[in-house]
């Protein structure tokens, strides 16, 4: 029982958003404090700050629960840690873009989301076809955005300069690539 409530509150930490499952994490099994180096080759602090959602339930309160009910009861802490993280996740992202000049404000035009894509960087898979980042949008946005794109992409202007982005970009992977360190 405990096995399936664990996998079942797991389960829900990243339902809360597909990004969660997207970010790669590294066991620290001890020590009380950790730090990254960036792209620029500066090394950066990673400041722990507790989540904690509480729990009032115990194992032996499942008696008599339908499978279902048991999952369920699970599942709401795990609902509560992944909605805290992605809280959390995105005042960090607000607070490095910020920092870095990397906001894009306003509606969002098809000028506008081409000058996001000249600010992020993005990879390339093993044929130079771009992996796309992920666009984190609000509802509306997410509805006219999906409304407005296969629109904009009949407009040359757009594709040129698309292309255009696409190019430069790939020409910054590749070189990040030869100047990567490897290690044996």
């Amino acid at each position: 029982m405990t096995e399936i409530r664990n996998e079942a509150m797991f389960d829900a930490i990243y339902s809360v958003s597909p990004l969660l499952s997207q970010i790669r994490s590294r066991p620290q099994r001890e020590g009380k404090s950790s730090s990254f180096e960036d792209e620029q080759g500066s090394v950066q602090p990673i400041n722990y700050k507790l989540i904690s959602i509480p729990v009032q339930l115990k194992t032996k309160e499942a008696r008599g629960l339908s499978p279902t009910e048991f999952i369920e009861l699970a599942r709401a802490p795990g609902i509560g840690m992944g909605t805290e993280m992605m809280r959390r996740l995105y005042e960090m992202l607000e607070e490095t873009t910020k920092k870095t000049g990397n906001v894009v404000n306003g509606p969002l035009t098809c000028d506008l989301f081409l000058d996001l894509l000249e600010k992020i960087q993005f990879d390339f898979d093993d044929d130079g076809n771009p992996i796309w980042p992920s666009l984190q949008l609000n509802s509306d946005a997410h509805a006219k955005f999906k409304l407005q794109y296969p629109e904009w992409l009949k407009e040359p202007k757009f594709q040129e300069r698309l292309k255009l982005i696409v190019d430069q970009q790939r020409d910054k992977f590749y070189e990040r690539e030869a100047c990567r360190r490897l290690v044996d």
